[in-house]
């Protein structure tokens, strides 16, 4: 009896487990990313270095002042996407055997910047007119611009 327990409960502490790493990875920072295309659009000039700083670089060309803000990958450690799971089966059965099971789920770390990204402002007479991304890498995780919110988020 004791045996046919154990890969239900081995089964149930796996699922645990799974679930809140599955969990850990749905965020949503790509998606606003994208959005910040449009919505930083009409930013003043002052109010973008206010909210994001200096930029890493920028030059000036045909009238249009491009601000460039860099942003590399740093894993962190201390962010990981960790489950656990537990289950418990307590029956006593007629040779006076009981069985408990307890489980955990694989600890994996998360990268809140995902690779490289290059956020590109256009500014034109003092407001921002355009914003563009430059991702080498494809974005890793959670979508093409993941890696570029931490760079625009404090504007939103």
């Amino acid at each position: 009896m004791v045996a046919t327990r154990m890969p239900l409960v081995l089964a149930l502490a796996l699922a645990g487990g799974l679930a809140a790493c599955v969990t850990g990875f749905n965020d949503n920072r790509g998606e606003l990313a994208t959005q910040a295309r449009s919505q930083l659009v009409g930013l003043s000039e002052a109010e973008l270095l206010a909210c994001a700083g200096n930029p890493d670089r920028s030059r000036q060309q045909g009238g249009i002042d491009f601000l460039t803000y860099a942003n590399q990958a740093i894993p962190e450690a201390d962010n990981p996407i960790q489950g656990t799971g537990f289950a418990s089966s307590s029956n006593v059965f007629a040779d006076s055997t009981s069985f408990e099971g307890v489980g955990s789920g694989v600890g994996l770390y998360e990268t809140v910047r995902s690779d490289y990204c290059e956020a590109t402002f256009s500014v034109v007479n003092g407001q921002v007119v355009g914003l563009d991304y430059y991702t080498p890498t494809g974005g890793g995780l959670g979508g093409q611009y993941r890696q570029c919110y931490d760079i625009v988020s404090s504007c939103l």
